[in-house]
């Protein structure tokens, strides 16, 4: 196999693990919105905006029925939402969100991640504070025939920020205010525009530049942290010097 072909199949296996990702995390704020609220999407908001975020992500309608299900199921326990910080290589700042039914265990997962990542645990807040939790929504470039257009789409849904992506240039960024992220998604589906992802992230304030050792380093340690089971998501302020 050529460094081509290599190349092609490693991007090809990244987005098929981070879309796995996508449909674990939507099928835990399903059932969570389910057992909290009750299986009722008109009498329960959460709930609709989960499924709504479903539908957009093209989440199997017969996985969504099941995740309602097991939101009634008795032994199925309450989902927490909760959150790790470390730093990682070069002093970069990493903020871990995590959606688990079993808090003991995504601890000790994390932790083991970290360690053998030769992360640094961080004290709570110390590293959130570089960080702002806003809605996060992309756009295939290819689905985008005027760029002004989007803008202005995305302006009239409530979004603060719209440009493309600079680790990802397939796809454009859209930020919005953190409450506004439901609405601006609906808007921009309206307006003819395919939602790849739509979802609260943490965004850098400012970003740290690391080399790219350690920019190879911090990748290779997100990627532990993401495949922890309870692991919902990974945001870090690093970048190539």
């Amino acid at each position: 196999m050529g460094r081509r072909s290599e190349k092609i199949k490693g991007r090809k296996e990244a987005q098929s693990q981070a879309k796995a990702k996508v449909f674990a995390r939507i099928g835990k704020m399903i059932t969570m919105a389910a057992k909290q609220g009750g299986p009722d999407i008109v009498a329960n908001k959460p709930l609709a905006d989960a499924i709504e975020a479903a539908k957009s992500a093209r989440f199997p309608k017969d996985t969504m029925e099941k995740a309602i299900a097991r939101a009634t199921s008795p032994d199925q326990a309450d989902y927490k939402q909760s959150s790790f910080e470390a730093y990682g290589h070069g002093g970069a700042a990493i903020y871990i969100d995590v959606l688990t039914d079993n808090p003991n265990r995504a601890a000790a997962d994390i932790r083991t991640a970290i360690n053998k990542s030769k992360f640094k645990i961080a004290s709570p807040g110390s590293v959130a504070f570089n960080f702002d939790r806003m809605g996060l929504i992309h756009v295939p470039v290819d689905c985008v025939e005027d760029a002004d257009h989007l803008l202005m789409a995305a302006i009239d849904a409530g979004a603060e920020e719209c440009d493309i992506d600079s680790q990802h240039k397939s796809r454009y960024r859209i930020l919005t205010n953190a409450s506004a992220l439901h609405e601006a998604r609906k808007g921009l589906e309206q307006a003819g525009y395919q939602i790849e992802l739509a979802q609260l992230a943490m965004i850098p304030k400012t970003w740290v530049n690391v080399s790219e050792e350690d920019m190879e380093k911090n990748a290779e340690g997100i990627d532990m942290l993401q495949a922890v089971e309870d692991v919902d998501d990974v945001f870090v302020n690093a970048s190539v010097e």
